[in-house]
């Protein structure tokens, strides 16, 4: 038993090293188009997730998932996890992988936002000051770069409502992804005219590399989601949100060393400060979890035992 909680700790550790680490893949991509680097990454993350289905006797199940229900949520899970992935690939083929980096950084804020306005889940003192200082240091950062952080909101909010929903909603692991892909290509196909007619073409016609290169994104795509479905419901909920900056952090370490995308002083002490205020909200909740899990023993101990004094 020990064994296997320290091979979900090693598991989780893969699923944000992989998402830390995607920019490189797409590195020999680079001058592809982005709808079409998109277009291929869902259709063979499709195909292997299907393939693995298969391989692993899940064919049954996963037929029986397709209901009403189950569907409604896949329609909206995709729809934010198509954005979040566009956005994604968009940002590393257009150079600004670390401005991306900064929504996975604030991705997880949102999230606990999202679960106070929708599930009652109350914000301390605490949160509310670091989450109006954070943002006014992204208002700094968005004047010391003479732009919106457009790749890093979209990041933030597609990926902190999919969070939100998988928490709220949540769906077999393989069913979910087969439905996801299925609505992304179904939506996109009628749009890729459109598309050709501003300029983004999706092409068949590419190199060895390039094929590869689409289908190890697919199989980096499946393979980490599998490892994080198994490691995430072993591992306490205290080292997943420490865990979890493991992936912005390889992502501005790509952007700036791989990508060699520029970062002047002011703005990485601006990231610095992003990234200081994301860890104390994340401690400061695991603190908070802790103080209502102690709160709930004492309860329940009250409740056995009515005459135990305090």
């Amino acid at each position: 038993m020990r064994n296997y909680f320290h091979m979900s700790y090693f598991f989780l550790i893969v699923a944000y090293l992989i998402w830390g680490s995607f920019p490189i893949v797409f590195y020999w991509l680079r001058d592809d188009d982005p709808l079409e680097v998109f277009f291929y990454r869902v259709v063979f993350c499709l195909i292997l997730t299907l393939i693995y289905a298969t391989a692993t006797g899940k064919t049954k199940a996963l037929v029986k998932s397709f209901n009403t229900k189950n569907l409604s949520v896949a329609i909206l899970t995709g729809i934010f996890l198509g954005i979040n992935w566009f956005s994604f690939i968009a940002a590393v083929l257009f150079h600004e992988t670390i401005q991306m980096s900064l929504g996975f950084l604030i991705s997880p804020i949102l999230g606990i936002v999202l679960a106070h306005f929708f599930l009652q889940e109350r914000l301390n003192v605490f949160q509310s000051f670091i989450l109006a200082v954070l943002t006014m240091t992204l208002f700094v950062y968005a004047t010391l770069t003479r732009a919106m952080p457009t790749f890093a909101l979209l990041a933030a909010l597609s990926w902190g409502f999919y969070g939100f929903l998988q928490r709220k909603y949540p769906l077999e692991p393989v069913f979910k992804v087969v439905a996801e892909m299925i609505l992304i290509i179904i939506v996109l196909i009628p749009f890729i005219p459109f598309f050709e007619s501003v300029g983004h073409t999706i092409s068949f016609s590419h190199t060895k590399t390039a094929w590869l290169a689409f289908v190890n994104i697919g199989f980096l795509s499946i393979l980490s989601l599998l490892c994080y479905n198994r490691a995430v419901r072993n591992v306490p909920f205290q080292i997943t949100s420490i865990l979890q900056y493991l992936t912005p952090l390889g992502q501005v370490s790509c952007g700036y060393f791989f990508y060699k995308e520029p970062m002047p002083l002011m703005n990485f002490i601006c990231y610095l400060i992003i990234l200081f205020l994301a860890l104390a909200f994340s401690v400061s909740n695991i603190l908070k979890r802790l103080r209502q899990k102690e709160l709930e023993k004492i309860i329940i101990v009250k409740v056995k035992n009515p005459k135990t004094k305090n």
